[in-house]
């Protein structure tokens, strides 16, 4: 899909659609997520990344912004309608197996907890992202 068809494509809210833009670094898609969100002014988005040199070049004020590119340390406290988690977090499925929690740093599992509870509408995650899977082995296990 080229960057004039992803900035075309309407999201219908509550629809549960999924924009997604794949594509190796420096193809563009910081700056086609931005013309995605300008055309959209009163849609707005959180697009989560580990990577703080994709934080640090996007930096805008929060009130502001179509789409906020920051790192889930610093996603603390925001909270947003639509929220894009990538799958640059600790890998929770090994093997096709949930890992041992009890053999994850308590601090990671935090992080994923701030990242998952920003989104107040629609929550997404990176195609490649174990939380999905993890969260669902989770649930099923703990069924009463």
């Amino acid at each position: 899909m080229n960057e004039k068809k992803i900035i075309d494509t309407d999201l219908v809210p509550g629809q549960g659609q999924v924009l997604k833009v794949l594509a190796f670094a420096g193809t563009g898609k910081t700056t086609t997520l931005v013309a995605y969100a300008r055309k959209r002014p009163r849609m707005r988005f959180l697009y989560l990344a580990f990577n703080k040199s994709v934080q640090l070049e996007a930096a805008v004020d929060p009130d502001q912004a179509g789409i906020l590119l920051t790192t889930a340390h610093k996603a603390k406290g925001l909270e947003l309608d639509n929220v894009l988690i990538m799958d640059d977090f600790i890998d929770l499925i090994e093997w096709g197996q949930p890992i041992d929690p009890a053999g994850v740093d308590p601090d990671e599992f935090n992080l994923i907890y701030v990242a998952v509870t920003r989104a107040r509408v629609h929550l997404r995650f990176h195609k490649d992202s174990s939380i999905p899977l993890f969260i669902n082995w989770f649930n099923q296990k703990n069924r009463c």
